[in-house]
């Protein structure tokens, strides 16, 4: 319809009410007021710019458009309020890339007095980027904004020549070509197929445009890209020219291809199936399957071999299919009644090796049995392959060519479950044909396979034939199954409905069906019966029988339930597993059951690792499994207890109140506290720590639920063990544990994408002018957004879940490579401390880390100390006597931290071989002001010199405290008054430090 028309006459508030009216509409459609402003945009525009209703609505068009895009509509929206009505392309007004060009019309619209408040824009979209009321002209200016706006190749090229006159980034990206490379040759040369290039001109110019679905083009890594381009006839700069846009399909058409190959796979399969079943013969089988072969594989010529029992020869047969019969029926002639014996030729190498040959050149095979043959006909390709059932080939299917082919490792992998179908059918098609050539070798044959064949009327309760079979099978004698009814009380009675009711509205519908059942066997076990089953039609309904062939699947049953069990159960404890527990847990979810309350235990032993670690993993695995057994017989029978890993166990409990949990938690817990593990007459007692959580509408997902069962358990453990914790969403200690767990993400984030940062503050020489300068290296650590992260909020979480090595092993990579890289400022450094975590101190593997980085590193070892905290240290006082007495060997100096703030520290210092004290801040920040801090200072600072240690105080923050330092003779000052923390280098743009943090922006390197 023609929207201007139907609208410029109506008024903006008639518009308004048919607001729904244009949303139906596939044009993007506005209405502008004086002021520039969107009254109405339809959904189709709304679509266009990607914005909601209500971020257009209202909005000025720079708003929405951009400033470039206003500038150029502005003056046209003002023509079209003094009563112009407009129409231009998109190349003067939209900013947006577009896949094709946009003609805008603009149409003033009138209220009822015949003022013009409105402008009415209508957007519709044309197959060119050129104006055709320009003749298809184009300039330099409108070709160079399209190509930049379009996010399309595009390519323009001259009429007569072909020659590249323009191209854009997107069509130098599709080519693999640089516009330097392009422009000024030829486009015929990177085509495939020069045919294209046929009538292209004519068909243009009386077309003026068209398209091309698929044309392959050569790129620069020497690869065919297959492109859809549509071609539009234009000029540029008075020449005219072909304008092509492009789509490169070289993904989609070998997606498509690969979707064909596998399509005609099935239907291959499918065909040969059904040919094979619908044959009368064995004969016809065998046609149908070699035609059908044939015409998948390209091949002209199929030939069946058979071998003959007696001779044990491959022998030519009459079975053949050819693509044109007159055509090569001497070669049939000239291959009547040769002989293949095993290894002779193609078929007797198939015959011996029972594998498919194949011969793409058999002028290269000297010994071609068939070389007359071969010369006459002109044989140059050839493969085959046998038809095997219980390892004896029964068929040799060979296919020949007179032009040399590949054959294809789609063709190579399709022979085998062909060959596999063929088989079968040639042996159903022997048995079938036995039973018509002799009853008693039927008979014989029937009984002696591990199979039931039977025929009955339609209904099945009349059985005409039962093979003796049915005794080893199922028990009974076949005579009892030709009793009426017999048959189907045997089925059983889970099944009974089912199976007979199947069974019957099959037969009604089908003339071939397949249905599995169980059945009772004589001494009362079940049989699991596969029945495969045939109706055999006749002109008198009355006379419609069905047979088939049952086979006991009993023990592949029992393996795929086996096989069930297994993926559900803990192989150790039987237990169900961690994937049972958690769909159990998922179904539980899933269910809308409101007001239903439910619980979850996490059970993780105590101890656990003691007894694994003393008595060997089978001690540990089998005191896992009697504590399975013994926690199974405690819980109630609708709960699902499962082995979640290692020690760790979970019970879901299904409407059960917290209360009723609580309770059989605690039993569990006392059972297993009572228990007394004995292994080589040695007895042990084992804890368990249980973290216990209701689960209902509000819990959240599996992971949520299974974090909050885990941190209970774990809190349970920092508890003392042995003990029950039950989570609360208000719990402040448990969501502490969960911003700790939150805080592990994050470092482990951080530590992959390298968003670490290091700092130094000095610190100051208070006894002596100093000549270079002595740092101390802090971390921080940069969040995605560029804040800046005080340690104090991460370092904690670090070194509670063993993170704290690593961080150190970054610090001391990064800190030692910009150092020897910076050998200028290195030289200005006196010594630089790094500080260690408890973790790292008591680490052998951290200990070899660091040893070989020093060994490498081209800084001085006696410029490095590391900074060790008193509680660290004497945590585990031998291994950090060896780690500082091994680091020390290497020529480094250590610091110990925060001296003054353990209990003990003035008995471990004289065991400990540090360098310097550093006294702990809180007794140094007070001490013009407080006597016992001053004194305490003081007796650090005077033992420390005793010892010939050097003493460094912290959280100097003003003069005073600077001068009571010195006068008391303590060697060095840190903190803000002395310097405050400053980035070591700029490695990314941050925001300033949070308030937490001295504000280092505008602050220089001190090195």
């Amino acid at each position: 319809m023609d929207i201007e028309n139907c609208l410029t006459d109506m008024s903006i508030e008639n518009i308004a009410l048919y607001q729904h009216v244009f949303d139906l509409l596939t044009d993007p459609i506005l209405v502008i007021d004086r002021q520039f402003r969107y009254l109405i945009a339809n959904q189709a525009y709304l679509d266009v710019v990607n914005l909601p209703r209500e971020k257009v609505v209202g909005a000025c068009i720079s708003q929405v458009e951009g400033e470039d895009a206003f500038r150029l509509i502005k003056p046209r929206v003002q023509e079209s309020l003094k009563g112009a009505e407009l129409n231009f392309p998109s190349q003067v007004y939209s900013a947006r890339p577009v896949d094709a060009l946009l003609h805008i019309n603009l149409t003033p619209l009138k209220n009822d007095v015949g003022q013009i408040n409105h402008v009415l824009v209508v957007m519709r979209q044309s197959d060119s980027f050129f104006d055709e009321d320009r003749g298809g002209k184009y300039d330099q200016y409108q070709l160079s904004r399209s190509l930049a706006s379009s996010p399309n190749p595009i390519i323009m090229t001259s009429l007569i020549e072909g020659k590249v006159l323009q191209l854009n980034k997107a069509g130098q990206r599709l080519l693999g070509y640089s516009a330097e490379e392009l422009i000024g040759k030829t486009l015929l040369d990177y085509m495939v197929d020069t045919s294209y290039r046929e009538n292209l001109v004519d068909k243009l110019k009386q077309e003026k445009h068209f398209k091309i679905p698929d044309l392959p083009m050569r790129h620069k890594n020497g690869k065919t890209v297959h492109i859809e381009v549509v071609l539009n006839l234009t000029s540029f700069n008075g020449t005219a020219a072909i304008l092509g846009f492009c789509r490169d399909r070289t993904d989609e058409l070998a997606a498509l291809k690969a979707t064909q190959d596998k399509t005609a796979t099935l239907r291959l399969l499918r065909k040969v199936a059904v040919a094979a079943n619908e044959a009368n013969n064995l004969e016809m089988a065998i046609k149908m399957c070699l035609e059908e072969i044939c015409k998948y594989s390209d091949w002209p010529i199929g030939h069946a071999l058979l071998p003959n029992q007696k001779t044990g020869l491959l022998e030519s047969s009459d079975l053949w299919h050819f693509n044109n019969e007159q055509e090569y029926q001497h070669l049939k002639s000239w291959c009547a009644g040769v002989q293949f014996g095993p290894g002779d030729g193609i078929p007797g190498k198939v015959l011996s090796t029972k594998k498919p040959v194949f011969l793409p050149d058999a002028s290269l095979d000297d010994g071609f049995p068939r070389s007359s043959i071969k010369e006459g006909t002109g044989i140059q390709s050839a493969f085959a392959f046998p038809v095997i059932v219980d390892d004896q080939v029964l068929v040799v299917m060979e296919f020949v060519s007179p032009e040399k082919q590949e054959v294809s490792k789609n063709l190579s992998d399709i022979l085998k479950p062909v060959a596999i179908q063929l088989g079968r059918v040639i042996e159903r098609q022997r048995a079938q044909l036995s039973l018509q050539e002799s009853n008693a070798h039927y008979q014989r044959l029937v009984n002696d396979i591990n199979a039931i064949v039977w025929e009955s009327n339609i209904e099945g309760n009349e059985v005409y034939f039962v093979s003796a079979s049915v005794s080893k099978i199922l028990g009974y004698n076949p005579e009892q199954f030709y009793q009426s009814g017999f048959w189907a009380n045997l089925i059983h009675p889970d099944d009974q409905f089912g199976a007979l009711r199947e069974a019957e509205g099959k037969s009604k519908t089908l003339e071939n069906y397949e249905i599995e059942y169980r059945m009772l066997h004589a001494d009362g076990s079940t049989v699991w019966i596969h029945d495969t089953v045939h109706i055999k039609n006749d002109s008198d309904p009355a006379n419609v029988r069905k047979y088939g062939v049952m086979l006991d699947i009993t023990e592949k049953k029992n393996l795929s339930a086996e096989l069930e069990y297994q993926a559900a159960h803990d192989s150790l404890t039987g237990l169900y597993n961690r994937d049972a527990f958690d769909r159990r847990l998922r179904i539980l979810l899933s269910t809308d059951q409101p007001n239903q309350q439910h619980a979850l235990c996490y059970l993780d032993l105590d101890q656990f690792k003691v007894i694994n670690d003393a008595c060997g993993h089978l001690a540990g695995d089998t005191l896992l499994h009697q504590l399975g057994a013994i926690l199974s017989t405690k819980i109630r029978r609708s709960d699902m207890l499962a082995r979640l890993g290692g020690d760790e166990f979970g019970i879901i409990m299904e409407n059960c109140s917290l209360e009723r949990a609580g309770k059989i938690a605690e039993d569990l817990r006392r059972v297993i506290q009572d228990f007394r593990f004995v292994w080589e007459q040695q007895r042990y007692n084992v804890g368990v720590s249980i973290g216990l959580i209701p689960i209902d509408e509000y819990s959240g997902t599996v992971n949520e639920i299974m974090s909050a069962a885990d941190m209970a358990c774990y809190a349970a453990k920092d508890a003392g063990r042995n003990r029950i914790r039950t989570y609360h969403p208000n719990d402040l200690e448990l969501t502490q544990r969960r911003r700790e767990m939150d805080w592990v993400s994050k470092i482990n984030m951080a530590l992959e994408q390298d968003r670490l940062h290091i700092y130094i503050q000095p610190i100051q020489d208070l006894q002596k002018e100093q000549k270079n300068s002595h740092f101390e290296v802090l971390v921080r650590m940069i969040s995605e957004t560029g804040e800046i992260i005080p340690p104090g909020a991460f370092l904690p979480a670090a070194e509670r879940y063993t993170l704290s090595t690593q961080i150190d092993q970054w610090v001391i990579n990064k800190s030692l490579s910009w150092l020897g890289n910076h050998q200028q400022q290195l030289a200005k450094i006196s010594m630089i401390s790094i500080n260690l975590s408890g973790l790292s101190l008591g680490s052998g593997t951290f200990l070899k880390f660091l040893l070989e980085t020093l060994r490498k590193s081209t800084v001085p070892c006696e410029k490095i100390c590391f900074e060790v905290t008193e509680t660290a240290a004497i945590s585990n006082l031998s291994k950090a006597i060896d780690f500082i007495t091994q680091v020390k060997a290497a020529g480094c100096l250590f610091a110990l931290d925060d001296f003054g703030s353990g209990l003990s520290s003035f008995n471990y210092l004289k065991n400990l071989p540090v360098d310097f004290l550093k006294i702990d801040g809180a007794f140094v920040r007070d001490i013009t002001s407080d006597p016992i801090d001053y004194e305490m200072v003081r007796s650090i600072n005077e033992i420390g010199h005793v010892m010939g240690k050097l003493t460094i105080a912290e959280f100097v923050e003003d003069e005073q405290t600077l001068n009571a330092l010195r006068r008391l003779g303590v060697d060095y000052a840190q903190g803000y008054f002395i310097g405050k923390p400053i980035p070591l280098y700029k490695k990314r743009a941050v925001v300033p430090l949070t308030d937490s943090e001295p504000n280092v922006r505008n602050a220089k390197l001190a090195v």
